[in-house]
């Protein structure tokens, strides 16, 4: 995987080095240059592979399907959602995923009604 290091997203689901790697955000030359690192190096190809394969796992719909049925049901609820609605409510992630288990979602405020 190779994704921009923009302000949300990327950063929060994969570790840079080991299970993908970012670029700098508008380096256009840059996803290509680590598409070519990757390609050039089966070794880190197969490690970084094996790594993404671990931490797609958090991201399954058992996993995430919880969290979006929580926000739409405050949604619902007329509740106001903040930026801290998502603390502590990231999908399981086994303990033998290491730094995967210390990743928190951050996502943008949504304006009062």
């Amino acid at each position: 995987m190779v994704a921009f290091d923009c302000p949300t997203g990327p950063k929060d689901v994969l570790t840079d080095g080991v299970d993908g790697l970012l670029v700098p955000p508008r380096d256009v030359d840059a996803p290509a240059a680590a598409l070519n690192r990757v390609i050039a190096d089966r070794d880190l190809r197969l490690r970084m592979g094996r790594a993404a394969r671990r931490t797609s796992q958090a991201y399954g719909p058992e996993q995430v399907m919880p969290l979006w049925e929580d926000l739409f049901s405050e949604l619902a609820a007329g509740e106001r959602v903040t930026d801290h609605f998502w603390h502590g409510r990231r999908p399981h992630t086994p303990r033998r995923f290491g730094a995967m288990s210390r990743k928190r979602f951050t996502f943008p405020a949504f304006p009062a009604t």
